[in-house]
């Protein structure tokens, strides 16, 4: 395995991490999502409750306090991993164009060692051809 090789590898494992840690992000920021529309959900079915019983009307109050606090506190989150994903982002889109100049590097060379054997066989066969003319003579 050349140089070359190995550099491609371990930039590839290197992307496949930070596009794992992305996605993991993402399934965070999902799930918070997922809980505030449940919060907005709760609320709405414990606003329709307090119009039907007395107890719940009592309640009410302090329920939708701590549904605001509780909603507040799930917006500062998902507003910072949201910041986490954004840098996630760019750091496998780092990755990315770090993995692909190796590839381009590599393709290039191994370019080049095409372009050399092609050149050495028509090479050989410009010189079996000149003999064979030398023969024929």
């Amino acid at each position: 395995m050349t140089a070359i090789a190995k550099l491609i590898r371990i930039h590839s494992f290197q992307l496949d991490e930070k596009r794992r840690e992305l996605k993991k992000l993402e399934d965070q920021a999902a799930k918070i999502e997922e809980a505030l529309a449940n919060l907005i959900n709760q609320v709405e079915a414990e606003k329709k409750l307090s119009y039907e019983s007395l107890e719940a009307q009592r309640d009410y109050p302090n329920f939708i306090q701590f549904a605001f606090e509780k909603r507040d506190q799930l917006n500062k989150d998902l507003t910072a991993a949201r910041g986490l994903i954004e840098t996630a982002r760019e750091g496998v889109a780092e990755a990315f164009a770090e993995l692909k100049k190796y590839e381009i590097v590599k393709q290039k060379y191994d370019n080049e060692i095409a372009e050399e054997l092609d050149r050495r066989e028509q090479m050989d066969l410009d010189e079996v051809a000149l003999n064979n003319h030398r023969l024929r003579r």
